[in-house]
């Protein structure tokens, strides 16, 4: 997988702290930038050192006059020739500034020379790179005068690996960097095999450089210095104990849940604290659980999921960056024996697929993946088969009425078993307007009903019953990599006996002439709450110009020429119309009753008044809240068809009582319709200070108009 790097790569590019980033080549003058003048510490500067990581100096130097350099510190011993420190500037090596804390001039001051309690000098100069060159002929260095405290020096800033027995072998800029794992403490895993030292940076001059002793002790003296037997190790440095910890890594091998003596594969070390399995072809039948073992010291290590359950679910991706691929290590013995615990799953599109299994070892991420050899690009869709290019749909409400978007996947690639597909839906031909899309997952088709696309039409502001154009278009996903076909055009017609909105007028109406909006459910789906007499009516999709008319016959709706009679009767209805076409019902309920009851009083009946639009409405009412338990929960009663329904909150809202009034349309007095009989379940509250009382005063109101957002009750507080 050429685009996959592994965790050490990362900290190998991350760790160069003492150094910038390399060793640079110099380069002649007259180049991209240049540094010619240093400013600070100025020539003769002295400084107390103190060891304490508030402490910190600046060096400051005059930023180049061309170009767009970055910057390198470079500080000399007491010789002033004898480098001691190489430094990347602030801000990644772009700012004519460095900050250095106390301790890390102590820990130069002490690769000078200079002892704790003693004086010595110190050189800096600056110097501009440019094309990975560093300028040359550098400022005349400034001397700068330090005095130590009297502590030692402290842990090392940096630690890296080097010497013949080395991964890196003996060339110091090959070092190989170790990961700070706590205060003085750093861990690697890494191949040695004779003699290796730790040093506090990977350039040439002088350094702090560290031996592993008999017994694994560390120590400065190279006398005392033993090599150490090949093999791979898990390699802990500890300043704090003064020890270096070699634990010998073996065995790395994946194994099948339900199989824990015989592995899948074995993986061979491969260096910088990689192990791989290379060629192997992820089994496409059996169980698709997996975990690593390894032999750490002899002992028994699983290398397996983080989270210890029994359980695993495909991780929907083999991006390497999702923590899901990240690697705990497990030594309790339950999870040594269940070869069920602590493990993964293989994505499903890889079964059966030849890929390079990796495991990467470090302190800073120990993860895994699958290196299948081939770039992550998503391979784009070229060919749209169905609906054809300028294809003709007229979109109709028949329960099942749908589209199959159909396409081409790409042509034979490596890529193909991992690209998924989605569907797209546009309201321009540049894709720049998506109306929505649609997952086919790894299939190259998709359904989309008629009632999806007369949404999109309508989003798309095409009029009902007329032909306007959508467009459609296919990503193919890769991990998160993705590639768009090209889009194409479908021409639909929307429906026409679905109007947008609804409004009812006539004689027998509290309206007239005028015209009361029904409240829009759903896609041709309405709803009225309205007084009716008799007299004429009509139900209209518009208020003026050319509208459809529409009465009720029945159970059901038909377009008409002409009004309706209304010959029901005289009352309050809540009129429910669905006007999908060949389908159109009507339900025609009557409303009686509607009344306020407070939990604790059942008997008492606050009868609410209609006054049209769909809202009810009752002032200077007094409801008693003394009787009981003093409860102040209420809630309001309706009459439908001769059933009585309760209206409240679907939430009870706490056992407290509020402290203040809520606002009108406030969502916790939303109306809920319940089929409940109960006195407690389901309610409202009146404020704290009516508790306890029955004389204060309130105006109720419910509100089911058509111009809601939602319904609600409303109390008006007098008192």
């Amino acid at each position: 997988m050429k685009n996959i790097f592994n965790g050490i790569s990362v900290l190998l590019a991350l760790a160069f702290v003492w150094t910038g980033c390399t060793q640079y080549t110099e380069y002649e003058s007259g180049t991209a930038g240049r540094v010619e003048t240093l400013l600070y510490p100025s020539e003769g500067f002295e400084v107390d050192l103190i060891n304490n990581d508030n402490a910190k100096l600046a060096f400051e130097w005059e930023a180049s006059k061309t170009g767009s350099p970055l910057y390198e510190v470079i500080i000399y011993g007491s010789d002033g020739t004898t480098e001691v420190g190489r430094f990347e500037s602030d801000d990644s090596g772009t700012r004519n500034m460095l900050t250095l804390k106390h301790k890390t001039l102590i820990e130069l001051a002490d690769l000078a020379g200079i002892v704790p309690d003693a004086s010595g000098d110190l050189y800096w100069t600056a110097g501009a790179v440019s094309g990975g060159n560093l300028q040359s002929g550098l400022p005349e260095p400034h001397k700068f005068t330090v005095t130590r405290d009297a502590s030692v020096v402290g842990f090392p800033t940096e630690l890296y690996i080097t010497g013949e027995g080395s991964e890196g072998g003996a060339d110091i800029t090959k070092a190989v960097s170790l990961y700070k794992t706590g205060d003085g403490v750093y861990e690697i895993y890494t191949r040695i095999n004779g003699a290796v030292s730790f040093v506090n940076r990977n350039a040439e001059g002088a350094k702090r450089t560290f031996y592993i002793a008999k017994d694994n002790r560390l120590t400065t003296d190279a006398e005392l210095a033993v090599a150490v037997a090949d093999g791979v190790y898990r390699t802990k440095v500890d300043f704090s104990t003064s020890t270096v910890t070699l634990v010998p890594i073996s065995d790395v091998a994946l194994y099948r849940a339900g199989n824990n003596d015989t592995p899948l594969t074995a993986l061979t070390y491969a260096g910088e604290g990689v192990w791989k399995a290379e060629n192997y072809t992820i089994p496409s039948d059996g169980d698709d659980r997996y975990r690593f073992k390894a032999t750490a010291g002899g002992n028994t290590e699983i290398w397996g999921s983080a989270n210890t359950d029994r359980d695993a679910q495909d991780p929907g991706t083999i991006d390497p960056a999702n923590t899901y691929f990240n690697i705990g290590i497990h030594t309790d013995q339950d999870g040594l024996n269940d070869s069920y615990r602590s493990i993964f799953k293989f994505h499903s599109p890889l079964k059966g697929m030849a890929c390079t299994v990796v495991v990467s070892m470090s302190p800073e991420r120990t993860y895994h993946y699958f290196d299948l050899g081939f770039e992550l690009v998503a391979p784009a869709v070229e060919t749209l088969v169905s609906p054809a290019a300028d294809a003709s749909v007229e979109l109709v409400s028949i329960e099942g009425a749908k589209e199959t978007f159909t396409w081409e996947k790409p042509a034979d690639c490596p890529q193909l078993p991992l690209t998924s597909y989605t569907l797209k839906i546009y309201k321009d031909a540049e894709g720049s307007a998506e109306l929505g899309s649609f997952d086919a997952g790894y299939n190259a088709s998709v359904d989309v009903t008629h009632m999806q696309l007369e949404s999109f039409a309508t989003e798309a502001g095409i009029a009902a019953g007329a032909e306007g154009t959508l467009y459609w278009g296919v990503q193919s996903k890769l991990i998160s990599y993705t590639a768009m076909s090209p889009v194409q055009a479908l021409k639909v017609t929307r429906m026409k006996g679905v109007p947008d909105q609804l409004y009812i007028t006539g004689e027998a109406t509290e309206f007239g002439s005028g015209f009361g909006q029904f409240k829009k459910l759903d896609v041709g789906q309405f709803e009225i709450y309205t007084k009716l007499s008799s007299g004429s009516y009509a139900f209209t999709d518009g208020t003026e110009g050319d509208i459809r008319r529409y009465v009720i016959d029945g159970d059901s709706v038909k377009e008409s020429g002409t009004d309706g009679n209304w010959s029901e009767g005289e009352s309050v209805y809540r009129i429910t119309l669905n006007l999908m076409e060949q389908e159109m019902t009507a339900k025609v309920e009557k409303i009686s009753d509607v009344y306020m009851q407070s939990c604790v009083d059942k008997d008492t009946h606050i009868t609410l008044d209609y006054i049209g639009n769909g809202i009810w409405y009752r002032e200077n009412v007094v409801p008693d809240f003394r009787k009981q338990f003093e409860d102040t929960r209420f809630f309001v009663k309706m009459n439908i068809d001769g059933k009585e329904w309760k209206l409240a909150n679907q939430s009870n809202f706490g056992d407290s009582d509020p402290t203040s009034a809520a606002p009108e349309r406030s969502p916790e007095y939303a109306v809920k319709f319940w089929d409940d009989t109960s006195d407690w379940n389901y309610h409202y509250k009146v404020i704290q200070s009516y508790r306890g009382q029955n004389t204060k005063r309130l105006n109720i109101k419910l509100n089911c108009s058509p111009q809601e957002e939602f319904y609600y009750v409303y109390l008006e507080y007098l008192d």
